[in-house]
């Protein structure tokens, strides 16, 4: 995969491989996985700064994804849509994030983990089934070709 600037792709100790979202692209990155992802089943979890983790919604329809930069003046938003047709849904929002990644952590043909780090906590979202090698494709074809960087970190 090139993805060039938007991203680095690193392999941590866990050896899921994870692809980091720059920040100049989260606006388009969450429109293109809101059109890729739109109705496929989600799990949300949150996790604080003392490591609690509290399940937000659990195998529900993604509604929606997208960033909010201007409804707040002093924080950036992501906001997450999740739940059943018809029915009112969970509304998380991620407040200042700081950063985006995909990671895959079953299948090496699939990223099903969303994972955004923020002020208010980390937000895990598992897509179900994840985004394919052709669909990353689509998002690389958004943002140009350029030489892919990649780092090995263990952390």
């Amino acid at each position: 995969m090139a993805f060039g600037e938007i991203v680095k792709e690193e392999r941590f100790k866990d050896d899921m491989r994870t692809i980091e979202i720059a920040e100049n692209n989260w606006k388009q990155f969450c429109k293109q996985v809101q059109e890729i992802c739109r109705g496929g089943m989600v799990t949300i979890d949150l996790e604080d700064a003392e490591g609690t983790q509290k399940r937000l919604a659990e195998n529900v329809p993604l509604q929606g994804i997208g960033l909010d930069s201007k409804s707040d003046p002093c924080n950036t938003n992501v906001f997450i849509e999740a739940g059943l047709p018809g029915k009112k849904p969970l509304m998380h929002l991620v407040i200042e994030p700081i950063h985006i990644r995909l990671r895959n952590d079953r299948d090496e043909r699939r990223f099903n983990q969303l994972q955004i780090i923020a002020e208010n906590g980390t937000t895990i979202v598992e897509l179900h089934p994840g985004l394919s090698g052709t669909e990353l494709k689509k998002l690389e074809s958004t943002y140009g070709k350029a030489q892919r960087q990649t780092e090995r970190q263990i952390r």
